[in-house]
Order: structure tokens, then sequence, then C-alpha cells
């Protein structure tokens, strides 16, 4: 969009804003204070404090911009740690899992091309960026959705016990938070402020992709020996928050009127979509009523109508 690492962001006095500007502004200020704030209401409060959940703590501890946790009290850097020992665990049972069925598979290629069959070979599968396991359910994420069902992971023969595996994540973290790193020569394209003095996390760091930061060292620590997999869980386990948008109830309000206004249905008025919308974003409210009291309904096509009231109508009602 501009020749700048940065996005302009121009000021603009929200009494210039239309109507919609001004709603939008609204809801995106309660969406903000629902995911961060633990607001509950449907109303803008203004005044709550962010509210940091596990899946935040340990996004903190993941990412290298934040690792240090200088914006948390001292207790909650503890509970962040223990929240990272914890899912690295998980993280690490999963992964083994995976690694033995692609040394299964093999073998089992191996031996039937010993036996003349034709049979194709994966070689060098890597252990994907974004593992099975997506995290455990928690109370305080930011998500109005509701937690996933987690695929129950099959027996392997463990080489390790999990308190062994909780010393590696110390060690490892220990590594991975004394890391210097020099963001200049790794982001030789960003806008960097000419003073030396330390950079702003916000202001500087938090528009650079750490994926880059992360890729080297997978490539540096193939035996996993120094950063274990720090680098993996930062892209995809419960602290990698920057999936959250896409689970956003804005999100889903926004798929849900994709398909509502198909292409089938482009002159639909902004109220009917929104009516429509909010029907089917209620699929349950819906369908109960239909169970219960489909006489009130009307519903004589076996699909949902709307009607729309003129002004006079409106007024009469």
């Amino acid at each position: 969009m501009t020749d700048s690492a940065k996005l302009v962001r121009p000021p603009m006095r929200v009494s210039d804003f239309t109507a919609t500007g001004r709603k939008c502004l609204e809801r995106a200020r309660l969406e903000g204070e629902r995911r961060f704030c633990n607001n509950k209401t449907e109303h803008v409060d203004g005044a709550l404090p962010v509210v940091f959940g596990d899946n935040e703590l340990l996004a903190t501890l993941l990412d290298i911009r934040t690792v240090h946790c200088k914006h948390l009290t001292k207790t909650q850097r503890n509970h962040a740690t223990e929240i990272y020992k914890t899912e690295y665990v998980k993280y690490y049972r999963v992964v083994e899992k995976f690694e033995a069925e692609v040394a299964s598979r093999k073998k089992a290629a191996v031996t039937a091309a010993a036996e003349d069959e034709v049979v194709e070979v994966e070689d060098n599968l890597p252990v994907p960026s974004r593992p099975v396991y997506m995290g455990i359910t928690n109370d305080n994420a930011w998500s109005d959705d509701e937690p996933e069902e987690v695929e129950e992971v099959e027996d392997v023969v463990h080489e390790m016990s999990d308190a062994q595996i909780t010393d590696i994540a110390t060690e490892v973290l220990k590594n991975f938070r004394t890391m210097k790193i020099d963001w200049r020569k790794e982001f030789p394209d960003a806008v960097f402020p000419a003073h030396p003095a330390q950079l702003d996390i916000f202001n500087d760091l938090m528009q650079l992709n750490p994926g880059k930061v992360y890729m080297r060292l997978e490539s540096s620590d193939v035996d996993r020996k120094k950063y274990g997999l720090i680098s993996r869980m930062a892209a995809g386990s419960k602290g990698c928050i920057g999936f959250l948008p896409a689970a956003s109830f804005c999100e889903r309000v926004n798929s849900v009127a994709k398909d509502v206004m198909t292409d089938a249905h482009t002159l639909m008025c902004d109220e009917a979509l929104e009516m429509l919308v909010v029907l089917r974003i209620n699929r349950k409210f819906m369908e109960y009523m239909r169970s219960k009291y489909n006489s009130l309904t009307q519903d004589q096509f076996g699909m949902t109508l709307v009607e729309l009231l003129d002004d006079a109508e409106r007024t009469k009602s």
C-alpha cells in the first residue's frame, strides 16, 4: 500500500463519520472489550482493564518480541511459565505421535518395496507447522467460538517421561530468552528509528513478522537441542493468538452474510440482509420455534421469509 512497513493511519474526527461508520466503530470497540477485557455485555464500557487469559500469557512467552514479559507482573510471569511447561509436554506428545506414524508409514513402504510391490514413498515428511493439537479449552480465551473437540491421541511408546520433557522445556526456554537478535539486520527493509536506542515493542517490532526468525531457528537447530519445539509452538499451539480473529463473532457474522446474500440474492436491501443474518446465526432458536410453535412462524414455503414494513406500518406497529 505504501513504501513504508507501517500502514498510513490518517486521523479522522468521529463526528465526520457516517452513521454506518459510527456504528462500525462502536461494534469494533465492543468486540475489542469482549476479546481483551472480558466484557460479557452488549454495551461498550470504556473503562475495563485488559485481561490476560492462558492463551495470551503463553503467546507472550512464545513471541520473541515479548519473551521477557516485562509488561506482566511477577505472578503473571510465573503463571505464564507454568502454562508453557504444561503445553510443551502436550505438544511434544503430539509431535511424537506424528513422527511415529511417519516412521511407521516409511517402514511399511520399504517392506512392501522389498516384496516387489509398487509403492510411492513419501520422503522427508515434515512435522506440520500446525500440528493437530490446537490447545485445550480455556474459559479466558478471546474467542466466541465453542471449544473444538480434539481427537484422542493414540498411545505410542514414550521414550521420555513428562518430567523429563518438562526439564527440556525449561532449558530451551532459557536459551530462547537469552537469544540476542539484531532486528535491523534481520529485517533490513523495515523502517526503524535512526537512534540506536532500544526499539519499542509496539511501535517498531509489532509490524514485523517473527516467522522469519523462527524459521532460522528451526534450520539452525535441527536436532532441537537448543530451542526445542518453541518455534513450532509459536505457529501451531494455543499460544498462537494470531489465528483468533478468524474465529471472532464478527467474522462469523460476515460468513453467515455471505451465505445469505448469494449470487442469486444480490438485490436484497440492507435491512432484509441484517434480519436474515440474525435469524441464520441463531439457527438453534429458529429450529426450536419451528418445532414448538410452528403455527406462529406462518412458514408456508419451508424457508425463512422476512417482511419489510414501510414507515407508516412501522409507526403503527
